[in-house]
């Protein structure tokens, strides 16, 4: 589960209000997250996965703003044309073929937030973009850089100083030698082309799905940023850029579009149209065990930072902003009623039943053998099904088998289900031989 740890003053600026780090620990789990840590001027959060937003100061703040009434209804983004240009380029169209892109200006940047930058673009790469499978984020500082930019391949040989480097490399020493690289490379083993974005003058600026330039690394002197997000999904793609323009505007930056000229059709981006839906009171009264009336409905809805009015008797019209990549249905509706509402206010009650439960007779042996052998002075060891080929059959110097490979997988170390046990034990060993 991502964490975000929060520092009290920056906190309650985005907030508006101050609070201290037990009233923040006080409120915030009534938004769906988990109190890790609190100490004298930090609350450590871990937060869902799905809810990205909440990954950064202000995602946070923008959503308690809701809860307590400072403000609610739906954040509302202006975003002006940049005037700038990002060309797709055919080539990229079997590589990584969708790109989009952003501008936005005037941010005030110290050495704290381009970290929590740096944090919050590694939980989209983990949650949005799947380990950067499905999409790869860029955070440049565009001052350097002049437009138009054009999204392109080139071949393995070509060179620039990659981030964190002094001297050239190519794209193969990159993929060979660099950290990010080593790490990032099977997501271009299909191909012999490379993508990257050059500017007017044809400098290389990133390397996606790898690494960003030198030349444009964001520091606190930063004050104007392009994004570009690219990937094999635009839904991944347009996702992460909604997330985080919208997260850069709270955080007074002001946004402006990029056009983005594919081979047959322009986009403007970031789109931040808001998505529209309709919840029946009904349904959400029968799902919460709540008396409400349509404009509490509504009430709630909106301290959950959502515009919603009365469509017609019965149903709610709801506006939901673009940085809720979250809700996808009428029930997750409800539970943004519930949120709205308050956990804190609803009183649990038992369910009406008559059975009780109580440990299967072979759990109850299985746990009866674990205490004994314990008590032997064995060791229990248990590991993950799911594993990756390189642990269950290279590091073991095995032929591949025939394992049940994920169609999905969150992460690339988790890629197969095992069939053997010994990779595993092998990897307890190799991990803990201190």
């Amino acid at each position: 589960m991502p964490v975000i740890t929060l520092h009290r003053d920056r906190f309650n600026q985005y907030l508006g209000k101050e609070l201290t780090t037990e009233e923040i620990a006080k409120w915030l789990p009534w938004l769906g997250t988990d109190i890790e840590d609190v100490g004298p001027d930090y609350v450590k959060v871990e937060y869902n996965p799905n809810r990205l937003d909440f990954s950064s100061h202000a995602g946070l703040a923008r959503a308690l703003k809701g809860l307590l009434g400072i403000e609610v209804g739906m954040p509302k983004y202006e975003a002006r044309p940049s005037g700038i240009v990002l060309n797709i380029d055919p080539s990229v169209e079997k590589v990584r073929p969708y790109a989009l892109a952003g501008v936005v200006r005037g941010l005030k940047l110290d050495d704290e937030l381009v970290r929590e930058l740096m944090d919050m673009q590694e939980d989209l790469h983990w949650g949005v973009c799947r380990d950067r499978r499905k999409a790869a984020i860029g955070l440049h500082n565009l001052d350097v850089l002049e437009p138009p930019f054009t999204y392109t391949t080139v071949g393995p040989e070509t060179r620039f100083v990659p981030l964190d480097e002094t001297r050239e490399m190519s794209m193969v020493e990159i993929l060979q030698e660099h950290k990010k690289g080593r790490a990032y490379a099977h997501l271009l083993s299909h191909t012999d082309r490379y993508p990257v974005m050059v500017d007017a003058k044809g400098r290389i600026f990133t390397f996606p799905p790898i690494i960003n330039s030198e030349l444009t690394r964001v520091t606190a002197e930063t004050r104007n940023l392009f994004i570009d997000i690219t990937g094999p999904s635009m839904d991944a793609v347009r996702n992460g850029l909604n997330i985080l323009a919208s997260t850069l505007a709270d955080m007074g930056g002001k946004l402006e579009t990029v056009e983005v000229r594919y081979p047959d059709k322009t986009l403007i981006s970031p789109d931040l149209t808001p998505q529209e839906m309709t919840l029946r009171t009904e349904y959400a009264r029968e799902l919460l065990g709540l008396e409400l009336t349509d404009e509490d409905v509504v009430e709630c809805l909106r301290r959950s930072r959502l515009d919603a009015w009365v469509k017609s008797e019965g149903v709610i019209g709801v506006r939901i902003p673009a940085y809720r990549i979250d809700i996808l249905h009428e029930v997750d509706l409800v539970e943004e009623v519930a949120l709205g509402y308050g956990f804190y206010r609803i009183t649990p009650t038992r369910p009406v039943s008559t059975t009780s439960g109580r440990q299967h007779p072979t759990i109850k042996a299985m746990n009866c053998v674990r205490v004994i052998m314990v008590g032997l002075g064995f060791t229990e060891a248990v590991n993950f099904i799911l594993t990756n080929e390189d642990v269950h059959y290279r590091m073991m110097r095995l032929p591949a088998g025939d394992a049940i490979r994920l169609a999905n997988p969150a992460s690339a170390l988790y890629s197969i289900t095992r069939t053997l046990l010994l990779p595993g034990l092998m990897q307890n060993l190799a991990i803990n031989r201190h």
